[in-house]
């Protein structure tokens, strides 16, 4: 582990990806409305409150998708 890996492991750091957000969470979910290329759209939804979000937004009632934090532990961490 470098100096860095240490300094941010110490400090609790958590990466972009890693944080509490709609992208991470079970109720985020997102649709793709595929129309011809390249007009295809992407477009999140939260499913607990049935209303359009971004990925990276918050709320106080995050809850983890298990699936996504798998996948996120088997990815190389961020440089």
């Amino acid at each position: 582990m470098s100096t860095a890996d240490t300094a941010r492991h110490v400090q609790g750091f958590l990466s972009a990806t890693s944080r509490p957000r709609c992208g991470n969470c079970k109720h985020g979910k997102e649709t793709i409305a595929e129309r011809m290329p390249p007009f295809d759209t992407r477009t999140w939804r939260c499913t607990r409150g049935g209303f359009s979000v971004t990925a990276g937004a918050i709320c106080a009632r995050h809850e983890p998708d298990f699936q996504t934090a798998r996948t996120m532990k088997a990815a190389p961490p961020d440089a």
